[in-house]
C-alpha cells in the first residue's frame, strides 16, 4: 500500500509543478476574486478596475452590479457602448454602464425579468447593434445566455475553470511577453485593480461600468490600419456582423419589442439608437449596392417605429458621420472614444427632452472642443 501511494505521488509531481506557475499568477492577478467581492471592492474603492483576463464573466458582472448600486439610469448594449461614462451627466444622477448586456437581443428582455420591484431605474438607453436583427445572428442569443448565466461565479467555479484548461493561459501570456512576475508583483501591491488586463495593461471596468483601455489603446495611425483592414475584409466569416442580411429576423424585433413592453409597464423610459460604424465600413457597404443595401436603410426605420409605439425615441446612427462625428473619435471600426461618447450623448440629449434633463448641454460642448 504504501509503495502504492509513492507511486501516485510521483506521478502527480509533475502535474502539480506544472500547475504552480499559473496558480501564482491566477493569484496574484487577482483572477480568483468573485464578481460580488469585486463589485463591493469596487463601492468602496471608486479607483479600482476590474478585469480578468481568463475569465471575464461580463454579462453577469453588469447585471450583478446593477442590482447592487439600483442606478436610476442605464445605457445597455455590446461592447460598443462600453466608454460612456457617467461624467457625461449631471453630478446628481446615479449613472451605470451595463454595456455588455446587450450583445444579443434576448439580454434586453433577461434584464427586464429579472429587474427588482424596488429598482430605482427610470431610464434606459439602448444601443442596438445592427446583428441584433440578423436572422443567422439572433438564434445565437439563447446558446449565449446558457453558455454565459448572468450569475455570480464562485472561488469555486473559478478554480474549476483552472483545472478545466484556464491554467494554460498563464503560460502563453507569459511566454508571448504579456507580462513578467516582476511587473505583476509590483502592480499586485501597488494597486487593488481585479484581474490580469486591470493589473499589467490598467484596462478595465471602472466603478461607473465603463471601460478605460488603458496601455492597450492604439494610436490613431494603428486605428487607420484597422479600418482599412475591415474595409477590405468586409464578408469574410470574421466580419460576418456587418452582415445586414436580406431580410431583419422577426423574432429579433420580437424579443426587442418585448423589452420595450416590460419597460413600459415599470414607467421606465427608453430612448435607443443604432451603434455607429466608422464611415469607410459604412461607405464600403452603401458602395456594394447589392441585396442587402436596402436592409441597412429598414433597420432603424423599423427599431424608429417600434419605439414609437411605446411613446419612445430610435435615432438611426449606423453611420459616424451621422451625428457629427468623425472616424478620428473611433477606437477601432465600431467603437468609439471617450470624446465620441460624449459627442453622441450631446445629440441625443439635444433631440430628446427626457435625457436633456439628465445632463449638462454645455459641459458635453466642453468635453468634445
Amino acid at each position: 500500500m504504501f509503495k502504492y501511494i509513492i507511486k501516485i505521488i510521483l506521478f502527480l509531481t509533475p502535474l502539480l509543478l506544472i500547475l504552480v506557475f499559473p496558480f501564482f499568477v491566477y493569484v496574484y492577478g487577482r483572477e480568483f476574486t468573485s464578481l460580488k467581492e469585486a463589485i463591493k471592492l469596487q463601492k468602496g474603492n471608486s479607483s479600482v478596475l476590474f478585469l480578468p483576463a481568463y475569465d471575464q464573466k461580463v454579462k453577469a458582472f453588469k447585471t450583478l452590479s446593477i442590482a447592487s448600486r439600483n442606478p436610476e439610469i442605464i445605457i445597455l448594449g455590446s461592447s460598443r457602448v462600453y466608454t460612456f461614462q457617467s461624467s457625461l451627466f449631471k453630478p446628481d444622477i446615479d449613472f451605470y454602464n451595463a454595456g455588455g448586456i446587450g450583445g444579443f437581443a434576448q439580454d434586453f428582455t433577461d434584464l427586464m425579468i429579472r429587474m427588482p420591484k424596488n429598482s430605482r431605474l427610470k431610464v434606459i438607453i439602448a444601443g442596438i447593434d445592427q446583428r441584433l436583427v440578423n436572422p443567422t445572428f439572433v438564434t445565437l442569443g439563447e446558446r449565449d445566455n446558457k453558455q454565459n448565466p448572468p450569475e455570480d461565479i464562485s472561488l469555486t467555479d473559478r478554480l474549476n475553470n483552472f483545472l478545466a484548461g484556464g491554467w494554460i493561459l498563464p503560460y502563453q501570456d507569459y511566454f508571448s511577453g504579456k507580462f513578467s512576475l516582476s511587473q505583476l508583483i509590483r502592480q499586485h501591491r501597488e494597486t487593488q485593480n481585479i484581474g490580469i488586463s486591470a493589473l499589467i495593461d490598467e484596462m478595465g471596468f471602472r466603478s461607473d461600468g465603463s471601460l478605460t483601455r488603458g496601455r492597450t489603446l492604439k494610436n490613431p495611425d494603428q486605428i487607420k490600419e484597422v479600418i482599412t483592414e475591415k474595409v477590405n475584409n468586409i464578408f469574410t466569416p470574421t466580419m460576418g456582423m456587418y452582415q445586414y442580411n436580406t431580410g431583419i429576423s422577426e423574432e429579433g424585433i420580437k424579443l426587442i419589442e418585448e423589452f420595450l413592453l416590460l419597460a413600459h409597464e415599470r414607467d421606465i423610459y427608453i430612448v435607443g439608437f443604432t451603434s455607429p460604424y466608422a464611415s469607410e465600413i459604412y461607405d464600403k457597404l452603401l458602395s456594394l449596392n447589392n441585396q442587402y443595401t436596402p436592409t441597412m436603410f429598414e433597420i432603424p426605420k423599423r427599431l424608429e417605429i417600434l419605439f414609437k409605439k411605446y411613446g419612445y425615441h430610435f435615432y438611426g446612427l449606423d453611420d459616424v458621420r451621422s451625428y457629427g462625428s468623425s472616424d478620428d473619435e473611433l477606437i477601432d471600426q465600431d467603437h468609439i472614444t471617450e470624446k465620441g461618447a460624449a459627442r453622441l450623448l450631446l445629440y441625443v440629449a439635444e433631440h430628446d427632452k427626457i435625457i436633456n434633463r439628465y445632463t449638462d448641454i454645455d459641459q458635453l460642448k466642453n468635453l468634445i472642443r
